[in-house]
């Protein structure tokens, strides 16, 4: 009996100690996998987005989580060349929302990398948006130069794409106030001032635009093309944000919108001309319900697909290959510097 109660006791005493055991073990892997998190936030003209992953070595493993906010932080930019109180306002509650999610996430400011791109470039008072982002939350704003954004939109978006190494891809990104041209490898790039935002504040002014609207951003698009330096014909011509990846969505009818089922796919010419036809037919209220089309870029899409349009052509392009990562997943992945 002795015995019996001495085993007893024993067993307890030793199911306690593996499941102490197991906790700290899960604990451990809790630090670990936190360790492991980065966040990249991307603080563009139209967009804030915010991409938490884990990364192992400079690796991205996987994504935890993403979220968008459309800001428009570029809204009414000019002719003063100031963020307006409203934009700044939707910023900061943005910038808060993605602050608290860093510390559900128990990430340190030191793995965080949050970014600025045109709107704040530009803006006079950009400098007095980050100071103030700098006293409110725990990370730190960098505002990117225009060549800068083009080699993190570059890495971000080439990641999770494979390509054969004999390709010669050309990388464009039509953001909201500006558009990014990079190629040679990323040694070669090229910013220009023409974006979604920026253009539909300038030329749309009826619903839905009216033909001779979109020939003015094209004549516009092709006056700032020709200042590009030759690029050789793309293979392929990778497209990355928001116009082209709606793009894809609306071609592909993905509601709601997944960016896995977005990244590597493939769109001809031919299916950008209808998706505009299609467009241009709808007034914004009902652009606003088209599968695909979120309701934030429904009345920046046209004059973003104008663009895209326009310089497929100047290039000589018929197809592109749209990548859902951007500069967000850019400063994420680690520089590698040309040997």
């Amino acid at each position: 009996m002795i015995c019996i109660n001495s085993f007893c006791l024993y067993m307890e005493a030793s199911s306690s100690l593996v499941s102490d055991c197991l906790e700290v073990v899960g604990l451990l892997c809790c630090a670990w996998r936190e360790l492991m998190l980065r966040a990249g936030i991307d603080l563009g003209t139209n967009s804030f987005l915010l991409t938490i992953a884990e990364l192992e070595e400079g690796d991205l493993q996987c994504v935890v989580e993403e979220k968008l906010f459309s800001v428009r932080l570029g809204e009414e930019l000019e002719p003063d060349m100031k963020i307006k109180t409203p934009a700044w306002i939707r910023a900061m509650d943005a910038l808060a929302y993605f602050q608290e999610r860093l510390q559900h996430h128990n990430i340190p400011p030191t793995h965080v990398r949050a970014v600025g791109t045109s709107a704040l470039r530009r803006a006079s008072n950009g400098t007095a948006f980050v100071a103030e982002a700098k006293e409110k939350f725990a990370f730190e704003i960098e505002i990117l130069a225009g060549l800068e954004e083009a080699k993190t939109s570059w890495r971000g978006a080439l990641s999770g794409l494979a390509l054969p190494s004999e390709n010669a891809p050309c990388l464009i990104d039509i953001g909201g106030g500006s558009t990014e041209f990079t190629w040679s490898g990323g040694q070669e790039v090229a910013s220009l001032q023409m974006g979604a935002l920026k253009f539909r504040e300038a030329y749309i002014h009826h619903d839905p635009p009216l033909p001779e609207e979109l020939e003015q951003i094209k004549q516009h698009t092709q006056r700032l093309l020709h200042t590009l330096p030759p690029i050789p014909t793309p293979k392929p011509m990778l497209a990355v944000a928001g116009t082209a990846t709606t793009l894809v969505a609306i071609a592909r009818q993905i509601e709601p919108y997944d960016g896995d089922l977005v990244h590597g796919q493939l769109l001809v010419c031919e299916e950008i001309d209808r998706i505009l036809d299609q467009l241009m037919a709808l007034p914004l209220e009902e652009r606003q319900t088209l599968p695909g089309l979120s309701i934030a870029r429904a009345d920046v899409i046209i004059p973003g697909i104008v663009i895209l349009k326009t310089t497929l052509a100047h290039l000589g392009v018929k197809q592109i290959l749209v990548s859902d990562r951007g500069i967000r997943y850019g400063i994420l992945t680690p520089k590698v510097e040309p040997s």
